[in-house]
């Protein structure tokens, strides 16, 4: 090559470098991508786990602290598998952007074409979810100091009249088992 050719110019040995480049970068963005949905699937699959035992321990006594210790584990847990979504989201985006640079420079129209919206629904649902765990990992947290006449094994009672369901929050009503009604 001269002094007076264009060293950006498209030539034989650049484009294979380019192509390259371009495969390594699709490579790590699909890489990426998969590794988002596994890191999410892991750590949901271990809230559901630890959701579950919190919510069997909350109301039984001496277990207080072990109900708190859930649910501040479930918070992290929660704001961990959000942070690593939109880490490895944002790594995957840049690496498609990369492949869309390549794609203008020399014609290519596999990524370039495509256009969807930059809050797509699973960013708002994915969201939605982390805020709704967070609430519900409080609430639990809440309900850990009711007494144990206040916890959800003493509400399924009704109270005494079977045409007025008012459901029992304490003993100061005489309650009846809905099993023993006659249907």
């Amino acid at each position: 090559m001269t002094d007076t050719e264009d060293k950006t110019a498209p030539t034989y040995e650049r484009g294979q470098c380019f192509l390259v480049e371009y495969q390594k970068a699709q490579d790590s963005a699909e890489h990426h991508d998969t590794l988002l949905w596994t890191v999410t699937s892991i750590l949901w699959a271990a809230i559901v786990l630890l959701l579950g035992s919190a919510l069997d321990a909350v109301g039984e006594s001496g277990k207080q602290l072990l109900v708190t210790m859930y649910s501040v584990l479930g918070i992290g847990l929660t704001l961990t598998s959000a942070a690593f979504v939109f880490l490895l989201n944002h790594i995957k985006n840049q690496k498609y952007a990369r492949c869309k640079e390549l794609e203008e420079r020399w014609g290519f129209t596999q990524h370039k074409g495509l256009n969807y919206p930059r809050w797509l629904p699973m960013k708002i649902i994915y969201l939605l979810v982390t805020i709704y765990l967070i609430v519900l990992w409080g609430i639990i947290i809440g309900k850990n100091d009711l007494p144990a006449e206040h916890t959800p094994q003493s509400v399924p009672a009704i109270c005494a009249c079977p045409r007025i369901f008012i459901q029992c929050h304490c003993s100061e009503a005489p309650c009846l088992d809905v099993k023993a009604w006659p249907e």
